[in-house]
């Protein structure tokens, strides 16, 4: 005798949806980055007068994460006082890691976001001779390489060569909404003078800086203190 197995309908959805579901968690698995909203943001306008813009005051001026010193000491600052992770959100620094062609390493400020895979920063200083360095570069796509999802190699798009360049190694994001209720003593004066969260004004996007040529002063800080190979 031949035994058929059947399914009633009931029973047919049931599988439907447990078949469904396992679908939708492998897709899930491909990364351990949290998801992300597409968005964009405003970039506020940059009020500072210099003729060769570095990348730590303008990062700290349209962000709002109060942190001085170089880009290479800006994750470490971070510590508790704003909340760090690997996932990017509009207004947070991008901070990379120091290496050989990034000697005080880099910061840039997310304005926007495509994908799971793709952001748009806002920086300055991002180039290799004296006509792309010293400039302020607004939303510029910068894309995730890493195997793990997790911003922890990325890369950009510079208009020069509307392509994407090298490789470089990224520590993560520093949230600028998201301060730590237990500050140490040591920035207890510093918060006190800081804007409530959202107080930096956004206008519609404006040109970059005009460029003026570096001083041969500036010039030599920037071989030595900001080397940045495309």
């Amino acid at each position: 005798m031949t035994v058929t197995s059947f399914h009633p309908p009931l029973a047919r959805a049931r599988l439907a949806l447990a078949l469904l579901t396992l679908l939708v968690l492998a897709g899930c698995g491909g990364g351990r980055g949290a998801t992300t909203t597409p968005g964009s943001m405003s970039v506020p306008r940059y009020t500072g007068d210099e003729s060769f813009v570095w990348c730590v005051p303008y990062a700290r001026a349209i962000s709002g994460v109060r942190i001085q010193g170089d880009a290479d000491t800006w994750w470490t600052q971070a510590e508790g006082r704003y909340a760090r992770d690997n996932t990017p959100r509009l207004g947070a620094v991008l901070t990379l890691r120091p290496d050989s062609r990034l000697r005080s390493g880099h910061v840039a400020v997310v304005t926007g976001i495509e994908g799971p895979r793709v952001i748009r920063v806002s920086h300055a200083n991002w180039g290799w001779d004296d006509k792309t360095r010293g400039r302020i570069y607004e939303n510029m796509p910068a894309q995730d390489v890493s195997q793990a999802n997790d911003w922890s190699q990325v890369r950009f798009m510079h208009p020069e060569v509307n392509g994407y360049g090298r490789v470089y190694s990224a520590l993560g994001f520093i949230h600028s909404d998201t301060r730590i209720a237990s500050i140490t003593p040591d920035h207890q004066e510093e918060a006190r003078s800081l804007p409530e969260t959202g107080a930096i004004r956004t206008t519609p996007r404006t040109a970059a800086a005009p460029y003026s040529r570096p001083t041969e002063g500036q010039k030599q800080i920037t071989a030595v203190r900001s080397l940045q190979l495309w």
